[in-house]
């Protein structure tokens, strides 16, 4: 596990296992595109980014749990049990 942004760079934290690594991007405001149209506005953002092992770990899987590794930050009580 590294922390990078105390040494001034984007990376927050990262997680290694034998067959994936997973990093975590620091909190940043960033121009995005809103309610999918043609307005913009800025948004905090995060960059999730995950390596895998691919004679272990087939990418659809990873992508699925990089996936719900996304959507548990969107809405942490849905995947809490509403605490």
């Amino acid at each position: 596990m590294t922390r990078g942004a105390r040494l001034g760079r984007r990376l927050r934290l990262a997680f290694a296992v034998p067959i994936a690594a997973l990093a975590v991007g620091a909190i940043a405001d960033r121009v995005v595109p809103v309610d999918g149209g043609p307005r913009i506005g800025i948004r905090p953002m995060m960059t999730l980014t995950l390596s895998c092992d691919h004679r272990v770990v087939d990418g659809a899987r990873g992508a699925a749990f990089l996936n719900d590794v996304a959507e548990a930050i969107r809405e942490p009580e849905r995947w809490l049990g509403g605490r």
